[in-house]
């Protein structure tokens, strides 16, 4: 017989990420209530780091389980999400490459981190990731010029303003991360923008970022 523990989105103040509603169903009841959450949660990769304060709430034992140590990077994961819906809202209202100046504005950083301060305090309530996540936003707007160009390089065939917009910053975020966060390992930036492209992109959205970061890596000399 089947245990059913379903999880709807509104029973999540971050489920606003989500592209979809997800719930748990059909979790046999083999294992503890934890070990259930954690291995079902790891076949929906974002949904993991949404349910971490739920968990924290109802759950505080979750904290002994094994995959607990993978959080650091779920919260960073996080962090980027929210880095890329703001930088995505942005670019939506004022594409960047209209005007490269504009962007780089200190105007435009200024209402840039008004933006991510709310999103923040929105889809991430209680992280202790706010500068890492403005950190992204203003490193990516202060080096848009450099950055874009860069990308066209390593995507001939995609002009900036023919890749979708969400495309269009993830790569933004995985270029900056390469190239000028020296706190952030290439190969992690690679995979975590991949992740965010699987999850909030197209059917190829992964691959083609995957293409791109991975050139630009290549060329980058680093290690």
């Amino acid at each position: 017989m089947l245990t059913l523990y379903k999880l709807r989105s509104s029973d999540f103040p971050k489920a606003k990420l989500l592209p979809r509603e997800l719930s748990f169903r059909k979790i046999t009841r083999s294992t503890s209530l934890i070990n259930k959450i954690f291995e079902t949660a790891g076949t929906f990769g974002i949904f993991e780091i949404i349910y971490t304060n739920f968990l924290n709430h109802k759950y505080p034992e979750y904290h002994k389980h094994p995959k607990y140590l993978s959080l650091d990077m779920s919260n960073r994961h996080l962090g980027r999400t929210v880095a890329m819906q703001t930088l995505y809202q942005l670019d939506f209202r004022n594409p960047f490459h209209l005007d490269y100046k504009s962007a780089e504005s200190s105007f435009n950083l200024e209402a840039a981190n008004d933006l991510t301060a709310k999103n923040t305090g929105e889809f991430a309530p209680g992280t202790n990731e706010s500068d890492f996540i403005l950190s992204i936003v203003i490193g990516v707007l202060k080096n848009l010029t450099e950055i874009d160009k860069t990308i066209i390089k390593h995507a001939p065939e995609w002009p900036i303003e023919q890749i979708t917009n969400i495309d269009r910053n993830v790569l933004r975020i995985g270029t900056y991360e390469i190239l000028m966060d020296e706190n952030i390992p290439a190969k992690v930036a690679i995979n975590e923008a991949i992740e965010l492209a699987k999850t909030f992109g197209g059917e190829s959205s992964g691959k083609f970022v995957n293409g791109v970061l991975g050139s630009i890596f290549k060329n980058s000399g680093k290690e």
